[in-house]
């Protein structure tokens, strides 16, 4: 979360996981440019809502941080989440970030059903 995840890429890639988690919307979605340079391969938890703000995203905003996930990261091994960091939420706050992650997915399940294979 608070880290310098570019000093430690790819390099990072060759830790024994499976998964890296990685906040992504309080960064404006920046680390993904790192992923251009050397494919991503392990599975990405990617944060789709910013924590650190107490305005929510709407569902439109969190499904297009799914989607930039999705052109370096294939589906199966996506998983969108919030940011790290909730416990800075009211309950409230954090219900609804959550919320707004679950029908993001959703709306961009539904996109991916109906791409053809």
């Amino acid at each position: 979360c608070y880290g310098d995840f570019a000093a430690i890429y790819p390099r990072v890639l060759e830790l024994p996981v499976d998964q890296l988690d990685l906040a992504m919307a309080n960064y404006g979605y920046r680390w993904l440019d790192l992923f251009e340079r050397e494919p991503f391969t392990k599975e990405l938890a990617i944060g789709i809502v910013d924590v650190h703000a107490h305005e929510t995203e709407t569902v439109a905003e969190a499904a297009e941080g799914i989607r930039k996930g999705l052109r370096f990261v294939p589906a199966d091994r996506l998983w969108p989440h919030p940011d790290c960091g909730l416990k800075t939420r009211t309950v409230d706050e954090c219900v609804e970030k959550c919320r707004i992650v679950v029908e993001a997915t959703k709306v961009v399940r539904k996109e991916l059903a109906k791409v053809p294979a």
